[in-house]
């Protein structure tokens, strides 16, 4: 089970007086889904960069299961336990679908023997049969593109998923297919899930909708 803390958090930018987020404290617990929205500018992708150990607090501090990210290789944390999943969905271009789910694996030293049928599996799983396995984002829709994002943030094996308006390029029907997919993975596969959105009747499907207020995360 994987917790993230946000722990008196603050962040300005450089050569400013003026705060982005202000002493947010919450805590994320694994099998569930939270929605965390705002308008533009509220600081909710701030607030998922922080999260993802992307920018460093100017106060405060974010700790994944008790040990504060100012001890931990952060870059080995987004190998191993966290990762984001993107609304342009960062696909390598040049990668068929499943060289993209087992990418991550094969940095992580699994074998190209082994991480090619995990992937294979993966993509079952959210969705995308055999027939799409080779063919390269470009021949994909964008349903299917954030589907094979999922499968390779899956790959990894990580407790926390990260969701960056993950349906802001799709359609409705999308969206909503996508949001189930995410709700499925931290029910049934006790992964702590955080999507950042604007999309308010999106989140509603959430376990728990966090409005971004006065520059810090309301539980109400």
């Amino acid at each position: 089970m994987a917790e993230l803390t946000l722990k008196n958090l603050t962040f300005r930018y450089k050569n400013t007086n003026q705060d982005v987020l202000s002493n947010v404290n919450f805590t994320f617990e694994s099998g569930r889904l939270y929605a965390i929205v705002g308008p533009s500018g509220s600081g909710k992708s701030t607030l998922l960069s922080l999260m993802a150990g992307l920018l460093s607090p100017t106060e405060g501090d974010v700790l994944l299961d008790d040990q504060s990210y100012k001890s931990l290789n952060l870059d080995q944390l987004r190998r191993e336990k966290l990762t984001v999943i993107f609304q342009a969905f960062h696909l390598f271009p040049l990668l068929t679908a499943i060289e993209n789910v087992s990418f991550p694996m094969e940095i992580n030293g699994i074998s190209p023997a082994e991480s090619m049928p995990k992937a294979a599996k993966l993509l079952e799983e959210v969705g995308i049969g055999s027939e799409k396995h080779r063919r390269y984002p470009a021949n994909l829709s964008g349903g299917e593109q954030q589907r094979v994002a999922i499968a390779r943030a899956l790959s990894t094996g990580a407790g926390i998923l990260l969701a960056d308006e993950p349906s802001g390029n799709l359609d409705e029907a999308n969206s909503v297919q996508v949001m189930e997919l995410l709700l499925e993975l931290a029910h049934a596969r006790n992964r702590c899930v955080i999507v950042v959105t604007h999309d308010l009747e999106l989140a509603a499907r959430a376990d728990q909708v966090l409005p971004m207020k006065d520059k810090t995360l309301s539980n109400a």
